[in-house]
């Protein structure tokens, strides 16, 4: 049985290493060894019969929710929408397998097996089971998530602002400038948020302290 789907859609520094490969829009694994991973189903007609995104005690939010009934028990955006969220065990059973709105593009897992999808404006909180936490608007969607250590989320948008945004357990987002003022770029890893600085040094972001600190690049690959 294969666990894991074919996916190469991962970045390092902020560079795809492959640009819409296939149905596999992103990928991750929990530190549980719980795989998520977003897929571009291409025929509508797979999706209209999956479990919609659902809010979980979560209040209504200027953020729309994602799909609205259209009156008739069908969902009105289910027809149009092809990208859903799956949640794989370690023994290869999907724990579930939503339907999500917008054109999702990012995964993270956080703490206690959450799950945190970027679908343009707008970032999704997940629980363990599929159900919604949280909505959290972002003014431009088109960047990406990175995880950190101890389950830490940032969201990066890729704008050459030399800085990414901490999602925090409030749900809102706590502004994170990179460490060198001639610029850099941002990497996941589960040892501590990376950057690779302009003045040629790779940082870690230790969360405890809420510092930068240099680090060697060996260093940094016994920590994944």
């Amino acid at each position: 049985m294969r666990i894991l789907p074919e996916c190469s859609n991962r970045s390092c520094f902020g560079v795809p290493a492959r640009q819409n490969a296939g149905p596999i829009q992103d990928y991750t694994v929990s530190p549980e060894g719980c795989l998520f991973y977003l897929e571009y189903r291409s025929n509508a007609g797979e999706t209209a019969d999956l479990p919609p995104l659902e809010p979980d005690g979560v209040e209504e939010t200027s953020s729309p929710p994602p799909l609205e009934p259209d009156g008739s028990g069908v969902h009105a955006e289910a027809a149009g929408q092809s990208y859903v969220l799956v949640k794989r065990m370690p023994d290869g059973g999907d724990a579930f397998c939503v339907s999500l709105a917008g054109q999702a593009g990012a995964v993270a897992c956080g703490g206690l097996d959450k799950a945190y999808v970027l679908s343009e404006d707008v970032i999704y909180c997940i629980d363990e089971s599929g159900r919604l936490l949280d909505r959290i608007s972002v003014e431009d969607g088109w960047g990406t998530l990175l995880e950190g250590a101890d389950g830490y989320v940032y969201y990066d948008p890729q704008d050459s602002g030399n800085a990414v945004f901490e999602i925090t357990g409030d749900g809102t987002l706590k502004r994170l400038n990179g460490p060198c003022a001639l610029g850099g770029s941002f990497a996941g890893s589960r040892g501590g948020l990376l950057y690779s600085g302009a003045d040629g040094r790779l940082y870690r972001y230790a969360a405890d302290s809420a510092g930068w600190e240099t680090a060697s690049p060996m260093s940094c690959i016994a920590l994944q």
